[in-house]
């Protein structure tokens, strides 16, 4: 694909839609982080726990076998990364990607 932009005009390629520039530095700002939350594997867990819907934290520790503890500190290590987000409802904290 690189290779239909190699013979156009520079002034074609900077007057690229503002919304398809911000699209492509949100991913290559999220790139590093897919990746390295896909090395850990309690992290793929929880990311394929959350494809199914929201979750509490209880609810994923079952489902991948961790302790709400441990499922915990992973979602606040996802969040930082910017793959999931969570809430409070009442006493339980709910997680979605």
């Amino acid at each position: 694909m690189l290779h239909a932009f190699a013979n156009a005009p520079i002034h074609m390629l900077l007057s690229e839609d503002q919304d398809v520039i911000e699209a492509r530095l949100r991913i290559s700002v999220h790139c590093p982080g897919i990746f390295q939350a896909f090395s850990d594997l309690t992290h793929s867990k929880v990311i394929f726990a959350l494809t199914q819907g929201e979750r509490s934290v209880n609810e994923i520790a079952q489902m991948v076998g961790a302790s709400p503890s441990s499922v915990s500190h992973h979602l606040h290590r996802l969040r930082d990364m910017g793959l999931v987000e969570y809430h409070r409802h009442g006493n339980k904290i709910l997680a979605h990607p």
